[in-house]
Formats: structure tokens, sequence, C-alpha cells
């Protein structure tokens, strides 16, 4: 999103390809340079835009995992965390001095895959932290997709997969994004935030 070129996690390219999703599917807009700048060039050219929202920082994490000697379970992890933090401050920043952006604007936190496993959660929780850390110091108003999506899983004992809150998978299981009654719990979670937090 800040740098161009950069390593992707099978967005933009692959690691060891060229090859990304976007090579296939290729996004609404076309644009050249970083997805930072086309941001600030479309609030610039759209000020009546009155909601960005940013769910960013698991594929960095991703990322560290495939490439790092510990995948991502020591001081590697701390690092990518610490790097998270600075780059959300960097986009926040940027949005708000640069884009000159003055409306509602909200980090969304990641749920977790399974909320019965406690190295997922863990792992979930701590890239939470990193996220809030960077909206805290900024006061960015922060929508809890984290609780949203434990407590739309109760019923199925903690399995976001079985509540129907993920995109199913033809050969059973899920993949990791939200469905589309995920969408809804991670929309209505955003929706109570700028209710709470007023004009």
């Amino acid at each position: 999103m800040i740098t161009p070129g950069a390593q992707s996690h099978g967005c933009e390219n692959s690691l060891g390809s060229p090859v990304g999703y976007r090579t296939l599917f290729p996004l609404h807009v076309e644009y050249s340079g970083t997805q930072l700048s086309y941001a600030v060039d479309y609030l610039r050219s759209h000020p009546r835009t009155r909601l960005v929202t940013i769910d960013i920082g698991a594929n960095d994490v991703f990322l560290c995992h495939a490439t790092t000697a510990d995948h991502c379970t020591s001081t590697d992890f701390a690092a990518t965390l610490q790097q998270v933090t600075e780059n959300l401050t960097t986009i926040f920043t940027t949005v708000r001095q640069t884009a000159h952006y003055r409306h509602d604007l909200v980090l969304m936190t990641y749920y977790s895959l399974s909320y019965t496993d406690p190295i997922q959660v863990a792992g979930t929780t701590a890239l939470n932290s990193a996220l809030t850390a960077a909206a805290d110091r900024l006061d960015i108003p922060i929508a809890d997709g984290f609780t949203a999506f434990q407590q739309a899983s109760q019923a199925a004992g903690g399995d976001p997969c079985a509540a129907g809150l993920l995109i199913a998978l033809p050969g059973g299981g899920c993949n990791i994004h939200p469905s589309s009654l995920g969408h809804q719990v991670l929309a209505a979670t955003i929706e109570s935030v700028i209710d709470a937090t007023g004009p």
C-alpha cells in the first residue's frame, strides 16, 4: 500500500513470481503508483466521501511466516508487528494530513479464524494490538471485528466457518475471508462505532 513494487503475499505478486491475485482479477479501477497515493488523489477529488475503513496488516504477518527462519514466531514476529504499527501510522497520517480527509475514518480489527484455538487467538490479538497502537496514537475510532465474530460464532462453538461467517470452499472448510454474512456482521460493527462517535 505504501511502497511501489513491495513484496506482496499473493495480491500484486507472489513469492518467487510477479503474478498475483490482481493479475487474474484486476481492481474495479486502474491506477499507477501505490494504493495510498491513489487514495489521496481520490479523497482530494471526491470531498463528499463520508467513510474510509482500513483493515490491513495480516498479509505482512503471512509474508513474515513464509520468509523467516523462525516462521514469524519470535523476534521476527515482534519486528513485523512494530512495522505494522509504523505503516498504519503512516497511512492514517497521510489520509488526514495529505488528503485533508476530515470525515469518518475507522480501523477494523481482525477476527480470529477459530476462537477455540489459543495460538490463533493469541496471534490475532497481538496483530490487533499493533493496529490499535497506531489508531490510539492518532485518535482513530476502532471497530472491534475480533469481538464481533466471536459473538456471532458462539452458537457454532466459536467456529466462524461453521457459523457461516467465512467463505465456504467447495471441498469443505472455509477461506479466510468473510462471507456475505460475515460482511454484514463487520459492517454493523463499523456502523455502531460511527453512531457512537457522532458527526
